[in-house]
């Protein structure tokens, strides 16, 4: 008699993932809609105001280069809602204008000063390689004779935000072992910057990155610098 178990893996597996897909775009349905409307009706406020064109630029431009650069999709999504508060040209008192505002700064304050300190980090270059033994040849780097995985710390973080640090930081997230050999020669830190709630949801499409890092694309110059082996 055969086993019913890898029919039933066949369908369990796929449901599983499709229920995780919906619960993705669950959120997706209610988060988007919502931050596009708050920072819609700023941006509808401003342009309804009796304020000098410039002036009206100049209030509005900061707000979508923040957008842009933290959630392109929520940018989008506000100039949708924004096209829909024009047709039916709603009435909206300072009061709610204030309230949103509050609300807004309550949101994306970790976030805002999460992603200034990740800049002022990342141009500091704060980011670095510890050289644990330098007992390699220049050869050996020069031909890429040399690997890099990731820490547990780097690969539980990828698969769940709770592992994440909740603020910009600089973060062991690599170990350099030469080829074929535990013989472990460096270890990668780079800065790493957490994201919100949105940007988990928005990026999960593309990827399962529950932050953005910067450091050193390529540690071959570090790694030939404080070589103390000899070349062949």
């Amino acid at each position: 008699m055969h086993s019913s178990k890898p029919l039933i893996m066949v369908f369990v597996f796929p449901s599983l993932s499709f229920c995780g897909s919906l619960m993705i775009n669950a959120e997706i349905v209610y988060l988007l809609p919502f931050y596009a409307l708050l920072w819609c009706v700023i941006i509808y406020r401003v342009i309804s105001e009796n304020l000098h064109p410039v002036f009206k630029i100049l209030l509005i431009l900061p707000i979508i280069m923040f957008l842009y650069r933290l959630e392109p999709v929520t940018m989008f999504t506000t100039m949708l809602v924004l096209a829909t508060f024009y047709k039916f040209k709603p009435k909206i008192h300072m009061m709610v204008v204030l309230i949103i505002t509050i609300l807004i700064c309550f949101l994306y304050y970790r976030q805002v000063m999460n992603l200034y300190v990740f800049q002022k980090m990342c141009e500091n270059k704060e980011y670095y390689v510890e050289i644990v033994n330098s007992n390699y040849s220049i050869d050996e780097i020069k031909n890429r004779e040399y690997r890099i995985l990731n820490t547990q710390k780097s690969d539980l973080c990828d698969k769940d935000v709770q592992y994440c640090p909740k603020n910009t930081t600089v973060v062991h997230d690599g170990n350099v072992f030469l080829k074929n050999t535990d013989r472990l020669i460096a270890k990668t830190y780079k800065v790493f910057r957490p994201y919100s709630q949105l940007e988990i949801v928005v990026s999960s499409f593309s990827s399962e990155l529950h932050g953005e890092y910067c450091g050193y694309n390529d540690i071959s110059e570090i790694l030939i610098k404080n070589s103390k082996g000899e070349s062949n």
